[in-house]
């Protein structure tokens, strides 16, 4: 019975042992199970910050994609002001240009008309030609 006693006493060692061991598993299965709870937690929490993060870039997105639109559009108007522009300087230009040729008419003109009036300063004043008009023999000089 010694023998019979001695192996149930072996039996409960390894017993024991096993569940020595077990234990010991357990308490490191459960402290990998927190440490895997947190950090599930943490990367929750990061997956929600993210989440935030996505739609608050995807605001900003949509306030660039307005924001360019804007700027297309006011891009446009710039373009057609210029082209606007450019229409109206090419026709100034044009009018510039007639008005140019018409000064240049007219400076001809009043060119013209000084020589005659400079041509006419030169002959003698109404009142004399009056007085050779009435004197004898002169007629015939002022029919020329």
């Amino acid at each position: 019975m010694t023998a019979r006693v001695e192996e149930l006493a072996k039996r409960a060692e390894s017993r024991v042992a096993q569940i020595s061991e077990s234990e010991a598993r357990i308490e490191a299965l459960r402290r990998s199970s927190s440490e895997a709870g947190e950090s599930l937690l943490r990367l929750h929490g990061e997956q929600k910050q993210a989440e935030e993060a996505l739609v608050h870039q995807a605001g900003a997105l949509r306030k660039l994609e307005a924001n360019e639109h804007d700027l297309l559009e006011a891009s446009m108007r710039a373009r057609d002001d210029a082209e606007r522009a450019a229409h109206d300087h090419e026709s100034a230009t044009g009018q510039l240009n007639a008005l140019k040729q018409s000064s240049a008419e007219l400076h001809a003109k009043i060119a013209g008309f000084r020589e005659q009036r400079d041509a006419l300063s030169k002959r003698p004043p109404r009142s004399a030609i009056r007085w050779l008009a009435f004197a004898p023999g002169i007629r015939h000089l002022l029919k020329s």
